[in-house]
């Protein structure tokens, strides 16, 4: 992806968090919750404890990615594709272009409506060095899931990616 791409989709992650812009859908059917193909890199402000999203911290440097798709459907299962999910090149030697981490996990963030979320995780899969991975997994959903996002997350929860959405 073109560094003027990370630029505009980094541009839209922010408004649309700052917005408050989100869908709304319940656990009791069986359609997509979240459906994203355009996933988007953390960065500034959103890098660690600071701005956290829908209750989930950023990671602590900027990252990018190539490819993502990201799908949880409202019976619990989850699919994430990913390639290159790297921290931001900009950032230099030694970990500018690379991914340290060596699993992933997918967090769903629920709003529960009165400022609080359930965070619902699955399990970790491996992640290579070049930031690529794929995940097939079910999850178990609360009953009611407002505004949901799902996060490409490190095992300990700092997201790296996350669905746009509204």
């Amino acid at each position: 992806m073109r560094p003027s791409i990370r630029l505009a989709t980094t541009a839209a992650m922010a408004a649309l968090i700052t917005a408050g812009l989100a869908t709304t859908a319940s656990a009791d059917h069986g359609g997509s919750l979240v459906r994203s193909k355009h996933l988007i890199g953390v960065q500034a402000p959103f890098l660690g404890a600071t701005n956290p999203v829908h209750g989930v911290n950023g990671g602590g440097a900027p990252w990018v990615l190539d490819e993502g798709e990201l799908r949880v459907k409202a019976d619990g299962r989850v699919r994430m594709e990913v390639e290159g999910l790297v921290i931001d090149p900009a950032v230099g030697p030694p970990r500018g272009g690379t991914n340290p981490i060596a699993e992933f996990k997918v967090v769903i963030s629920c709003d529960n409506g009165d400022g609080t979320y359930t965070l619902v995780s699955t399990e970790t899969t491996p992640a290579s060095p070049t930031g690529d991975a794929s995940l097939r997994t079910r999850v178990t959903l609360p009953a009611k899931c407002d505004d949901p996002i799902a996060f490409i997350t490190s095992p300990g929860g700092a997201w790296f990616a996350a669905t746009s959405v509204g």
